[in-house]
């Protein structure tokens, strides 16, 4: 009887514990959206982005997405024309929220990557570079 009594209390404890730990953070998750929205309206060009309050830093971060326009190339075709081509130029971000800082970016122009870290680690595509952000989004 004692130790049944005894996983009983250990097991209304762990629920208790878990329940008020989840709820204690929607305040921090809603200031972060807010801090977020406010962020994202001072930054040029945004077109998305998202933000998530990392309980285990206990911070807020935000990835966020930019078209920043296009590039011309002219290229001289086989047959001796010339042709303009235009390639996308985007960027990705990492920020921390609160702070106002950039924690990671990746850069490309068309199909060509420019410049992609965070951190002090540099990643050579865009799937790394999304990799090496999860933790900051997804904890």
């Amino acid at each position: 009887m004692k130790h049944l009594l005894l996983f009983s209390s250990m097991i209304l404890t762990l629920v208790v514990v878990t329940s008020a730990s989840a709820e204690s953070t929607i305040p921090f998750q809603e200031k972060c959206s807010k801090a977020a929205k406010e962020f994202v309206e001072r930054l040029d060009s945004p077109t998305t982005f998202n933000s998530h309050y990392n309980k285990k830093l206990d911070t807020c971060f935000m990835r966020v997405g930019f078209y920043l326009g296009q590039i011309k190339e002219n290229v001289k075709l086989a047959d001796g024309s010339n042709k303009t081509l235009k390639h996308p130029e985007w960027m990705v971000a990492l920020y921390s929220v609160f702070d106002e800082k950039m924690i990671g970016n990746c850069a490309y122009v068309g199909t060509g990557k420019q410049e992609c870290w965070v951190g002090t680690t540099k990643c050579k595509t865009i799937d790394e570079f999304e990799n090496l952000i999860r933790p900051y989004m997804e904890e």
